[in-house]
Parts: C-alpha cells; structure tokens; sequence
C-alpha cells in the first residue's frame, strides 16, 4: 500500500473509455429493429410528407407517435432518426439507431438478419449472423455478409485510471463504488482487498486480482493509501456498429445502365433537378419509365420485383450522372440472371487521338459465359460530332466461351477535348425459353464511349523551284509541299493558270482557271509534282500554288519568272592561224509568215487537263500560241 498519489496522476481519477453501437442504412417498411430491452417499430409512411407512425417499447411500457424526418426520438439509452424515405409499392427508410452496447450472449435483430454475440474476451470474439434461415459464424471484427457491413470493437477498456474512495464510476445505467479498502489475512499473509459496489452487489477483489463482476471485468492494479485504487475496467461485450446497404446502388451517366437480375436500370435523361429512368428487359423493351426526383421523401419507380430511387443528380459538371438505388422486393429475381448470358464489353480507345484524323476504334467481346454465344451484332452510334468510316454494324456468327472477339470500326472525330465518341449496343441470340425479342435475341448493356481528343494543327509548307530568268520557252517547274501539322487530313493544292499553259499535268484536274489536285499527307510527309509551264505571253510570269483546307489557305508559295530575248550567237576565227572546218549551230529567232489558209474538219470532244497541252485561253489566245510555237520550232531546226 503507499502513502500518497503522485499530482501527475490526479487527472486519471474518472477517466472512461465510452463508445456508442449503431445501425445504420436502409430497411423496408413496415419495419422491426430490437436489441435487449427495447424494439422500434416502422408501421406505415405518409405519402404526403414522409412522416412516419413508429411504435416503441421499453421495460417500461409501449409507446407510440409521429416522427417526421429527420426528428429524433430518444428512448432510454436509445435515439433513433429517419432520414429519408422512399415510396413505391412499398416503403424503405434510411434510419440510424444509437444504443449503448452488446453484451456476450445477447441479440440484435432487424429486418431479415439478425447478429448473436457468442463469445468475447481480451483477445478474440465470435458472432453469428443470420438472414432468414441462413446462420454464419465469424471470428473477425470486420465481417461483410449479404448487404450488411459490420465493425466491431470487443473487450472495450471503459475505465482505465484511480476511483477515490466513496466514489462511483458511472457507465450508462450502471456503476461502481469504491466503497473502503481492506487488510486481510490469507493464510498466514496479510493482503489488500479492495471492496467494490458494482450497481446493488459487493465485492471484494484482492489488490492485483481480476474478477468477472456482471457485465464488468475488473483489474485492481495498485491501492494508493486507503484513498485511492487504481484500475481498469472491460466490458465483456462489444461496440457494435452494423451497415445496412443496399445491393444495388451506382451512379451513372445520361443512358448508362446496370443490370439487376432480368432488367436494366437507365436515367435516359438527366435534368438539373431530376432524371427520367427507365427500367427495361435485357432486349432494351421499356417495362415501366418514369421522372424521379432525389429528396428526403420521394417516390420510387416499381416494376415486379424492384423499386427504383433516385439518390442524388448531377446537372452542372460534364458527364451529367444520376445515383441510383435499386430495391429488391422478390429475391427470386436475382436468380434470372444466371439465365442470361455474361459479356464484357471492353471499348480499347487509341492512345493519342487527333481531330480530323481517321482512328479505329476497338470493340472487345468477352464471353465470359460456360455455352458459345452465337449470331452477334455488334451495333455502332456516333454522335453527331463523330464521322463514321465505313458500316455501324460488325456480324460475329459465334464467340465460344472463354473466349474474345475484337471488332473495329473507323472514325474520324471533329471535335477535340473531352468527347463523347457514341455507344456501342450488343444483340445476341439468347436461350430458349428467355427471349424477350420476337426473333429470339437479347440485347446486353450499352455503353457509351468518350475519350480526350487533341486539337488538331492543319499546317503545310509549299515549296515553287522555277527558274528566275528565263527564254520565252517552256521550262520545268518542282512543287513541292510538306505536311507540317499534326494531322493527315484531305487538302486542296491549287495552281492558278494566267498567261502560260500546262505540260505533262495528268494528275491534276481544271477547276476554272484553276489546276487542283487533292493531298493527303501523314504529318512530316512530303509530296513532289512536276510541272512544264509555257509562257503564252512574253511578259514576266508569277508562279502561284496554295494549299487549300475547310476554305481556308493553310499555306502558300510564288515564284516570279523573267523573260529575256536570247541574242543569236557570233562566229568569231583567228586569221592568222590553220583551223579544222568546223560546223557552227547558231541559235536564231526567225519570223516565219504563212500567207495559207487551211480548212481541217476538227471534231473537238471534252478535253480535261490531262491532255499534253492545257491553255487557260481559248480563241485568240491558242491561235497565237500555235504561231509562237511553230516559229520556235523552226528557228530551232535551224
């Protein structure tokens, strides 16, 4: 025994560790839950306000009221709360109930499950939950079971610290008081004994002893004096926190759906306030649709086994999504899925997609059912903004099972960012006896696909190499342009023709006065044309090519020509010296008149540029061209 309490110590006098259990989540209505002693009861929702008709009992008596949402009703040791409510053919609420603890052996129940606390001491716990007739035993103090998440705390320390003599330790409706402090003698040796009052029974517990007093284990560690003992105190249960969720709840996008046994939940469309949902069969038959709003009292849209709530909308932020929560009122649906084929629909996005730019877009089926799933069609919508490149639909006659099949469709995106590319919708045929289509098909989840897009560049060099002076004589021109953008895409290189005509120009087309030929280069690619201008006039010439994109010039070169008069050649000997004979060629411009008219019957079909010679003129123009070109001719035989 010593004498005195250290000051450092003064502090721990009344120190407790006190938590509190709780359920909380989703229960149908009319609904029950009980733990010892008391029981809540769920009788009937108002379908104008939400309120609802609780009964309750304690170990005093039954009650009964009102409550609104979100009211609290306290009972003893207990507040409970109902937070939302759902309405359809029947009722669901989101409650919370705060009760003080378990205690080894003891109960609690609410809808179908209940939860049994076997067994509990300083190092290990043993539950038993059970749904319906189904009973399962765990060792952990984390459980997940059904839709219910459980969390324990067992053994839990609610006092640790010095009770002073006279004192009392209080413990919700419970307590201990330290009533004196003994000396004992025990066989020949004295010991301390400390006399405790546990609610309306006493106990004496030698100073170092543990003893199961009640719902208490109790460990006196020190006497301090006749004052003060030191102590820990256990409660031989456990903190019980229980969550009750439901199987079926997930936020999805405008026309995404989750399958809930033989259907398909869809918000078609999403509204700042609200969105309308449909529920379909696995065909895509709309079986009952309807608006829904979320709320702490709203209603729900039913179909033969389901209630469908909204929880929350998402208008302002891109995509638009809509929390939805399924209820499953006959369990016996959720065994139909088994009938339905199971497929994954994996859309494989490019890693780096461009605007403009053509990029297939991957499609893979996996067949993750026991039997071959025949007779696929695999269906492709883009969305405005999306060029499809090619047929919407790929035929798959069989995918076996375990097995994938990768389908591809091109596509050319016109917008860029964060874009929604289109949905994919998957039609098989399904087994006897589940067809919903009347030609025996099912139609899976769609899904829709998005992906970043970057903004394209749409950018070309061009290039003229002509020469800078020149004879008035045809002479060969290089056009060359380069891809300096980040794109392949279409565009348009045009050659205005004024005062010369085209040689050797099979590749391009005439579109006016223009020459036109369409490009479709892949970024850093480069293109070469080969040209022969003839001057028709001897002025000088400007050489002009575009490259020509959505109506815009995206690109551009010229190339001035001068003409010059070549000067005839000069024979020039030395007298004084023997020569060889040699033959001079001179290079002379001789005018040649021809005073002759001659009358040819010419048939003159549609001629494109492609012809050897292309004149941007007719009439007057080809009539002088044809002189200039005979005279040059002849002044070159010469």
């Amino acid at each position: 025994m010593k004498k005195g309490i250290p000051p450092v110590f003064v502090f721990m006098l009344l120190f407790q560790f006190v938590a509190a259990s709780s359920i909380v989540g989703w229960v149908e209505t009319p609904g029950k839950i009980e733990i010892p002693g008391y029981s809540i009861e769920i009788k009937d929702i108002s379908l104008v306000d939400g309120s609802a008709y609780v009964k309750y009992s304690t170990p005093e008596g039954s009650y009964s009221q009102f409550l609104k949402i979100g009211q609290n009703l306290s009972v003893g040791e207990l507040s409970f709360k109902i937070h939302q409510i759902i309405v359809g053919e029947k009722g669901h609420a989101y409650v919370s109930l705060e009760y003080p603890y378990l205690l080894e052996g003891e109960t609690i129940r609410f809808g179908n499950y209940s939860l049994s606390l076997l067994s509990v001491n300083n190092n290990a716990v043993r539950i038993k939950l059970t749904k319906n007739n189904e009973s399962r035993e765990y060792t952990s103090k984390d459980v997940q079971y059904d839709n219910l998440q459980v969390k324990l705390t067992p053994y839990p320390k609610i006092f640790s610290g010095y009770l002073k003599k006279g004192e009392t330790f209080t413990f919700y409706s419970h307590s201990i008081t330290f009533k004196e402090a003994l000396i004992e003698n025990v066989s020949g040796k004295y010991k301390n004994v400390v006399k405790l009052l546990i609610d309306k029974s006493e106990y004496d517990i030698p100073v170092g002893d543990t003893i199961e007093a009640g719902m208490f284990v109790i460990s006196t560690k020190e006497l301090i004096g006749a004052e003060y003992v030191e102590m820990e105190v256990h409660l031989k249960g456990a903190y019980v926190n229980v969550y009750l969720t439901s199987q079926f709840e997930k936020t999805l996008k405008e026309k995404e759906s989750m399958q809930v046994g033989p259907y398909l939940i869809v918000p078609e469309y999403i509204l700042p306030s609200r969105a309308y949902v449909n529920i379909k069969n696995l065909c895509g038959k709309v079986l009952s649709e309807g608006f829904l709003s979320p709320g702490s009292h709203s209603k729900a849209l039913t179909y033969r086994g389901i209630e469908v709530g909204v929880l929350n909308v998402t208008y302002a932020s891109e995509p638009k999504t809509a929390k939805l929560i399924v209820f499953v009122t006959d369990p016996s649906i959720i065994a139909m899925k088994e009938l339905v084929p199971e497929v994954e629909i994996s859309p494989m996005i490019p890693s780096k997609i461009v605007q403009f730019d053509e990029v297939p877009l991957k499609i893979v089926l996996k067949n993750k059912d026991h039997v071959d799933l025949k007779n696929v069609r695999i269906f492709y919508t883009p969305s405005p903004w999306v060029e499809l490149v090619g047929d919407n639909v790929v035929y798959v006659p069989k995918i076996e099972a375990g097995s994938s099949y990768d389908a591809s469709f091109l596509i050319r995106v016109n917008r860029y960012g964060k874009v929604a590319l289109g949905n994919i919708r998957i039609v098989a045929e399904t087994s006897s006896g589940f067809s919903c289509n009347e030609d025996g098909t099912i139609e899976f989840s769609p899904i829709l696909v998005t992906a970043n897009v970057e903004k394209a560049v749409v950018k070309y060099d061009v290039d003229i190499s002509a020469p800078i002076n020149s004879t008035i004589a045809p002479f060969d021109t290089l056009i060359r342009i380069q891809n300096k953008g980040n794109v392949k895409v279409p565009v348009l290189l045009r050659i205005p023709i004024s005062k010369f005509a085209v040689l050797n120009a099979e590749s391009f087309t005439l579109n006016g006065s223009n020459m036109e030929r369409l490009i479709n280069l892949p970024p850093n690619q480069t293109a070469e044309f080969n040209i022969r201008i003839f001057p028709l006039e001897s002025t000088n010439l400007t050489l002009r090519a575009y490259v020509v994109f959505d109506g815009e010039i995206i690109g551009e070169a010229e190339q001035k020509v001068k003409f010059f008069q070549e000067k005839p050649q000069e024979e020039v000997q030395d007298q004084n010296g023997e020569r060889e004979p040699q033959i001079i060629y001179v290079n002379k411009t001789v005018p040649v008149y021809v005073n002759k008219t001659i009358e040819v019957p010419v048939e003159v079909p549609y001629t494109p540029l492609k012809s050897k010679i292309l004149f941007s003129s007719a009439g007057f123009l080809l009539g002088a061209a044809a002189i200039i070109l005979l005279a040059w001719i002849k002044a070159q035989r010469e």
